[in-house]
């Protein structure tokens, strides 16, 4: 079973967030942590839909590579004791503008991906070629729908934006090509 453990959140409530590797791990105290293999140890786990008292995470070259008890790991792993944490899924926004700081924020608070439903295109390139390259590991990762489009009147124009309109329904299929061969998700 592996996973991509930037779509990790480590949390406990009392604990202040630091970002380490692909992952980000809430801790009571900074916890130094290499990013190409550590042992997670005494985490609570909630996978979504159970929660155990007490398990043990394997993370190696970014994914997590087991989940159990007392597993032996090579004597150069680092291990971190998570007594006390909570081990979950990261969050996904599904409706987001990412502008400013924004994806710096939602990581901070366990958002691990962020659904950008109107930005510019070439901004939303660059985060995905600079995500790709391993740097923004201090940001939620982005999937965006590119620009938006709205009807004549509709949602955006009332902000005096100009926003691209669509008229009939047979135009759509025609703006949602565009929007993917631009790199929208």
């Amino acid at each position: 079973m592996t996973f991509d453990t930037r779509q990790m959140f480590i949390g406990a409530a009392r604990c202040t967030p630091i970002l380490i590797g692909t992952c980000l791990l809430s801790f009571g105290q900074n916890v130094p942590v290499p990013r190409n293999s550590f042992v997670i140890r005494n985490a609570r786990v909630f996978d979504g839909r159970d929660v155990s008292s007490s398990s043990d995470l394997w993370v190696q070259d970014g994914y997590i590579k087991a989940v159990g008890m007392d597993f032996k790991v090579p004597a150069q792993v680092t291990v971190i004791n998570a007594t006390g944490d909570t081990l979950l899924p990261g969050f996904i926004d599904s409706h987001t503008h990412t502008w400013g700081d924004a994806s710096r924020e939602a990581l901070v608070f366990g958002v691990t991906t962020e659904l950008d439903m109107f930005t510019d295109p070439h901004h939303a390139a660059t985060v995905k070629k600079e995500e790709a390259e391993g740097k923004d590991l201090n940001m939620a990762e982005l999937r965006s729908a590119g620009y938006l489009a709205t009807v004549p009147g509709g949602h955006g124009t009332e902000y005096g934006m100009l926003v691209p309109t669509l008229t009939s329904p047979g135009e759509a299929p025609a703006w949602v090509d565009a929007r993917v061969a631009e790199g929208s998700d």
